[in-house]
């Protein structure tokens, strides 16, 4: 299941959940009121407890909404109801006030060669905020702060259950499903006016992420190439299980002295072929266009915009 936030385009409309169909969306909150009609009490309330236009709210709930969502889905699809096209919607972001968004640094090997890095003895992390979180399709500001802005696409994890001191051998349990972040770095910031890495990391706009949420059941990391353009040109393609650590092995980690909670964001890394990395280095301008895509998720897109 691809689950996302939307909203229509009337500027008075609330976010709401739907699941990806491809060219049209299912609305989940109007699919279960029809789906409950004449067999809950108040189908609206019912529907409106279930699919909140909260994504962590609704992950909150457990496996009691999930199986709800699935079983939805696969009534509407039966019935052909609660479709809308994607023309007439806006995708909005599917997380953005997690508790934790957490980026793993230095996570595949060819990556680490561009930058002139050694791949670390332990992971090496750093966060980013909800001030950073822009969906697909909104600009991401170009700074005058910065000279250097670049882009890194990047396999995310969402956090579906509370994880604590959680062995690499379970840790994909807690996993609730993947989405795709475009880490957008301000490398002067980032590497030439401060030693701590956020400070390029974290300002606003600096973490689109989307399109959509993909369930653990649907998504094959095995089958997963992550890849960004920039304007049509390929410039990062390389396959997620060229990571040097593994996402079980990552949450475990991250779980042995931080409590991961439900919504919470784990960014896995990036692979090579980023602005920095090039001989001479390649940085964004404005206006262009950025397309992250990780297969079996979708494309992630977002124009440069100078302000």
């Amino acid at each position: 299941m691809k689950i996302l936030r939307f909203k229509t385009k009337d500027i008075t409309a609330e976010p709401r959940l739907g699941v990806d169909f491809d060219e049209s969306i299912l609305d989940l909150r109007i699919a279960a009121e029809a789906f409950f009609e004449g067999e809950a009490g108040n189908a609206y309330e019912l529907a409106k407890t279930l699919f909140p236009a909260d994504m962590k709210k609704f992950l909150s709930l457990g496996d009691m909404a999930d199986s709800y969502a699935k079983a939805i889905v696969a009534w509407a699809v039966e019935n052909d109801i609660a479709t809308i096209k994607k023309e007439d919607i806006k995708l909005l972001a599917p997380i953005t006030k997690p508790d934790k968004f957490i980026c793993i640094g230095l996570n595949y090997n060819m990556h680490a060669d561009e930058s002139k890095m050694e791949i670390p003895a332990v992971p090496v992390y750093f966060s980013k905020y909800p001030n950073s979180i822009i969906a697909t399709e909104d600009s991401v500001p170009l700074h005058p702060e910065t000279k250097k802005l670049d882009y890194e696409v990047e396999l995310a994890v969402i956090i579906g259950k509370k994880m604590q001191r959680v062995p690499e051998s379970e840790a994909l349990n807690y996993v609730y499903g993947y989405t795709i972040v475009n880490d957008i770095s301000a490398r002067d910031l980032q590497l030439e006016q401060n030693t701590q890495w956020v400070s390029g990391k974290a300002l606003d706009g600096y973490a689109p992420i989307g399109p959509v949420i993909v369930t653990k059941d649907e998504f094959n990391i095995n089958q997963a190439q992550l890849k960004l353009y920039v304007n049509d040109e390929l410039r990062q393609d390389e396959k997620a299980t060229s990571m040097f650590r593994s996402v079980a092995y990552l949450l475990s980690y991250l779980s042995q002295t931080m409590t991961l909670e439900v919504g919470d964001i784990v960014s896995t890394g990036t692979p090579a072929g980023v602005g920095l990395g090039f001989d001479p280095p390649v940085y964004l301008n404005d206006g262009d266009l950025m397309r992250a895509e990780v297969t079996g998720i979708g494309s992630l897109l977002n124009t440069v915009k100078a302000i």
